[in-house]
């Protein structure tokens, strides 16, 4: 039997392997290959220029007593206001936008994120939540993320990914008898399948059983759309999760099971050994090309899918 002291060590080694260690890992590249993919860094004390513009604003980020601020200029009336962000969100990635709302990425730490929306016309923060890898629409309008475990609470935790709406109010973006201003039940959940969104609903999970993150999420350019690949435990495969979302906000999703040996190449009983990250995603109109990196001999492995094969 495995203390709960072991599994929280083990959970944050997880953590840290989902969000943080993939971008860095180095890689011995196949000719013609070229990976991308989000190169962030936790260095607050290097805090790097980041802003965000348009044809009707200019927001800039600024540092003031130790504290992170946007800086917000209308460029019509030239009327400026400045924002406080969240006073844990010691470092800020990246500003977008969606309407009337700023959808700023930071980082509380090297390992968890933060995510403040700000109503740009009044200068004011009006929704804030903390997750793992974050990742926003072309539009603006949506952001997909991994649900917040703690990682110092007793229990085996799973990966759940979510769905979030800037263009509703703070309270359509949580659940049911859940805060409005809540910062961990937030969004909807999008797979696994037949999950909700409630307090602890991704911890307690049978080891083995849970669902990790291996990938981030990749989004279909110019549209709601996105992919991103997940493996159940010690299983032999993994599956690829394509997320569309129309018009009216209602998601549809695909799965696609991809077997952990065709791209790992080694014996049946050392497959659980396989660590496999989908590293890199290119669209094309009938469906897509992955990039697989193994991570033990990081070898890369380019696949060919057809959208035509999700059920």
């Amino acid at each position: 039997m495995i203390s709960d002291k072991k599994w929280n060590l083990l959970r944050l080694a997880r953590i840290c392997m989902v969000n943080l260690l993939w971008p860095f890992l180095a890689v011995a590249q196949q000719p013609g290959e070229e990976l991308t993919g989000p190169m962030v860094t936790f260095r607050p004390e290097h805090q790097k220029p980041v802003s965000y513009g348009n044809g009707t604003v200019e927001v800039t980020l600024v540092t003031v007593d130790g504290r992170r601020v946007l800086r917000i200029a209308e460029r019509e009336t030239r009327s400026e206001r400045t924002v406080l962000l969240p006073k844990d969100m010691a470092q800020v990635d990246t500003i977008g936008a969606y309407g009337n709302k700023l959808v700023v990425f930071g980082m509380v730490n090297g390992t968890v994120w933060e995510v403040a929306v700000v109503d740009w016309t009044v200068g004011k923060l009006v929704d804030g939540f903390i997750c793992y890898g974050p990742s926003l629409s072309s539009s603006g309008r949506y952001i997909a993320f991994i649900k917040f475990s703690p990682p110092h609470v007793p229990g085996n935790f799973e990966d759940h990914y979510m769905l979030y709406d800037t263009g509703r109010d703070p309270g359509a973006n949580r659940p049911p008898g859940v805060a409005s201003d809540d910062r961990r039940e937030v969004g909807r959940s999008v797979f696994p399948r037949g999950v909700g969104n409630q307090p602890g609903d991704n911890a307690g999970v049978p080891p083995g059983t849970e669902h990790v993150a291996r990938s981030d999420f990749f989004w279909v350019p110019s549209s709601e759309q996105f992919l991103f690949a997940d493996r159940i435990g010690s299983s032999g495969s993994l599956n690829l999760v394509f997320v569309d979302i129309s018009s009216s906000g209602n998601v549809t999703v695909k799965t696609l099971e991809q077997p952990i040996r065709e791209l790992c190449r080694e014996p049946q009983n050392d497959i659980p050994r396989c660590n496999l990250l989908m590293r890199k995603v290119n669209f094309n109109e009938a469906g897509f090309s992955a990039v697989w990196e193994v991570v033990e001999t990081r070898q890369l492995r380019t696949v060919q899918y057809s959208f035509s094969q999700f059920h």
